[in-house]
């Protein structure tokens, strides 16, 4: 069948070389959550990142999936998918019989919108086990998305097994600065997001207070102690508030 899309555009500019690399125009592979869906979810696009190297150049590719899906599933699912699909939105108009129903995300991640999916539609053997089962970035991925569609409560059954392997990464003295983590600035702001969104209290106090001991004031910045690195200064997802607070906080405990 032919297709008729409601799509969601990305901004993202692109090198001559990349968009010189033919692997962009690589076809979206096809995924049926539900054999029998009405709606197939364009998830992600064809990216190429280009790099050059001492060895030369290098091509990192990402591609979009389509994921065919059922609508009504989405919809009871999500009050944000109800109103896209249902209410009268863009992408709630059906195509007509002889098309596919195409909705565009190029914005989303393809692998945690497939944890997501298999969630709604009880695959749950498709869902990570394991406490080494989700690395950070990609647990922080998955509950950016299940944030932007109300969907927290989904994650659940797993959340606690998830977040149970990365609570020893962090120094068991939160109290000693010399205590220091073996996780990059980058990666404790999304820990730090992590636990909010997943309501880890423990997680949460920990990540905190390991930052506040670990950073300095600078022109009402909170600056990681040894470098020029800005804490919360990327467009990391963070939970409401946080820095503020942590300024003054970290205010509090510098000697006056």
């Amino acid at each position: 069948m032919s297709s008729t899309k409601r799509k969601r555009s990305s901004s993202d500019a692109m090198s001559k070389e990349e968009e010189a690399c033919t692997l962009r125009e690589q076809p979206p592979a096809r995924v049926e959550i539900d054999p029998d869906g009405d709606l197939c979810l364009e998830v992600g696009y064809n990216k190429c990142n280009f790099r050059r190297g001492p060895d030369g150049q290098k091509h990192d590719h990402e591609h979009a999936v389509i994921y065919v899906v059922d609508s009504k599933a989405l919809s009871r699912s999500s009050r944000v998918w109800r109103a896209m699909l249902d209410e009268g939105c863009a992408e709630s108009k059906r195509p007509e019989p002889d098309q596919d129903w195409v909705v565009e995300l190029p914005e989303e991640d393809p692998e945690a919108m497939l944890i997501i999916l298999n969630i709604i539609h009880h695959r749950y053997g498709g869902v990570p086990r394991g406490e080494k089962a989700m690395p950070i970035h990609s647990l922080y991925c998955l509950t950016v998305l299940t944030d932007k569609y109300g969907l927290t409560s989904l994650l659940q059954p797993w959340a606690q097994t998830w977040t149970k392997g990365l609570k020893d990464e962090l120094p068991r003295n939160t109290e000693a600065a010399a205590g220091k983590s073996s996780l990059t600035l980058n990666s404790l702001e999304l820990l730090l997001w992590i636990a909010w969104e997943l309501g880890n209290e423990q997680l949460f106090r920990g990540v905190y207070g390991y930052l506040v001991l670990n950073t300095t004031v600078e022109e009402g910045h909170l600056i990681e102690e040894g470098s020029k690195t800005k804490l919360f200064s990327t467009s990391v997802s963070k939970p409401p508030a946080v820095c503020g607070k942590h300024i003054s906080t970290r205010f509090a405990l510098l000697p006056s």
